[in-house]
């Protein structure tokens, strides 16, 4: 970054600072640099992102990259009301590039105006495709995560993953959803009243946890190198969470299938019962209307008809 910094300075200096093309990627660095510095480097590095910006939009009041720069590090600085006005202003003279559309979605997340954000990450979408890598994908998946919209946040990433299964941090934040939607379900748990529904709830954790497990390992085998011990002690303890939940969701499950066939056990005699009791009527009835020849032979029929009925498993 250095090195580029020091070409475009040297190309504003030969061309007496009219290369708008040097002064903005110039800018463009400065801006770059201020999100990996801290403190006063950081003001600092924004201040000359600003100024060139700025310089670049008094000579040429049409540059939409100017202006969108300026809506950045306004951005950055908590201007968001302002921001957002530069960046609708930029996205309406601008339908062909997705940059400007993308920053005023997030600048409406951090507003927390969700809808709109995902509204205009769709559009975007729709327009320019999923981005390089997925990453118009990620920001919407995002934006539905941020609005509690899980369900949605999942399709969106199991897009991602689909299209493209390379790109671990895809993985990651799958992983990361389907955890959540788990974890949510088991909190609501205790709402559930019927034992079937009970079943069939604790077969859906399972089934995330299991799969928010096989994607987290996939990351970790996967990034390889690529992940700081940090973040690779961050998703290893998030596997073995998941290991214990799974360990406690299968132990949840058996009692809860021993305890639906127990309760179904009783049904079942009671409907033999019923059925037994109606044959028996019948084959009285009929009874009476034979002579006492046959009776011995029904009778015979109804003992049978109850061994069937009341002991047969």
């Amino acid at each position: 970054m250095d090195g580029a910094k020091k070409l475009f300075t040297s190309l504003q200096q030969k061309s007496g600072r009219r290369d708008v093309y040097a002064q903005l990627s110039l800018a463009n660095i400065e801006f770059e640099t201020a999100m990996i510095s801290e403190g006063r480097k950081k003001q600092d590095h924004l201040n000359f992102a600003l100024k060139i910006y700025k310089r670049v939009l008094q000579r040429d009041d049409s540059n939409i990259y100017a202006a969108n720069g300026i809506g950045m590090v306004l951005a950055e600085r908590g201007h968001l009301t302002y921001a957002r006005d530069i960046f609708t202003k930029v996205r309406d003279s601008a339908f062909d590039a997705p940059d400007p559309a993308i920053n005023l979605a997030k600048i409406q997340i951090q507003l927390k105006k969700y809808p709109a954000a995902i509204q205009l990450f769709q559009t975007c979408i729709q327009s320019f495709g999923p981005g390089d890598a997925g990453l118009h994908l990620s920001y919407l998946a995002a934006a539905y995560k941020v609005a509690g919209m899980n369900a949605e946040c999942l399709k969106v990433l199991q897009r991602a993953v689909r299209l493209f299964p390379e790109v671990v941090d895809h993985w990651y934040e799958l992983s990361s959803i389907m955890c959540i939607i788990a974890a949510d379900m088991y909190a609501k748990f205790s709402n559930v009243i019927s034992l079937d529904d009970k079943v069939m709830q604790l077969k859906r954790m399972k089934s995330y946890f299991a799969s928010a497990l096989k994607y987290r390992q996939f990351y970790i085998k996967v990034g390889g190198v690529d992940i700081d011990e940090k973040e690779k002690a961050s998703a290893e303890q998030f596997v073995r969470k998941c290991t214990d939940h799974l360990k406690h969701l299968e132990g949840a499950l058996v009692t809860a299938m021993k305890s639906k066939e127990v309760s179904n056990q009783p049904a079942t005699n009671l409907h033999r019962v019923c059925e037994a009791e109606h044959m028996m009527l019948i084959l009285h009835q009929v009874l009476d209307t034979h002579t006492h020849t046959h009776t011995f032979y029904l009778h015979t029929y109804i003992h049978t008809i109850v061994q069937v009925y009341f002991f047969s498993e």
